[in-house]
């Protein structure tokens, strides 16, 4: 596949998640698509920066998990931040954190900011959850 089609799955892939999670599904109906387009951002480089422009517009939300369809949502976010634990993830949560909580994480606990940390640090509680799926 070369990288203009894994563009286009990336973005196929990216609306059926967004629209699974807005749909009131749990994240275990996107699964499949999350875990494809982390392989896919681990193979192509246009893919992974495709990516982190959506990130970076999720970040700056007042409400990431409002964010407008076409963007990763947060928990695909989160998933990327522990499975590809790219730099550029844990720069955009620490900004936001220096933004909406003065630089002090441990008001973003909540938050998407401090749930990426703890995902790029392993110290993710959906940790369990996402090793299950893949161990299927």
């Amino acid at each position: 596949m070369d990288a203009v089609n894994a563009l286009d799955l990336y973005s196929i892939n990216i609306n059926y998640v967004h629209s699974i999670i807005k749909a009131g599904f749990g994240v275990d109906e996107a699964e499949a698509a999350m875990m494809r387009i982390t392989d896919l951002i681990r193979m192509y480089d246009e893919v992974k920066a495709e990516f982190l422009r959506g990130a970076e517009i999720v970040f700056a939300c007042s409400e990431p998990a409002h964010a407008p369809a076409g963007l990763p949502p947060p928990e695909l976010i989160e998933l990327i931040a522990y499975e590809v634990r790219p730099a550029a993830i844990t720069e955009l949560a620490v900004r936001r954190i220096n933004l909406k909580f003065g630089g002090d994480a441990s008001f973003a606990v909540g938050d998407l900011s401090g749930r990426v940390l703890a995902a790029a640090s392993g110290d993710w509680p959906d940790t369990i959850f996402y090793n299950a799926y893949k161990d299927r």
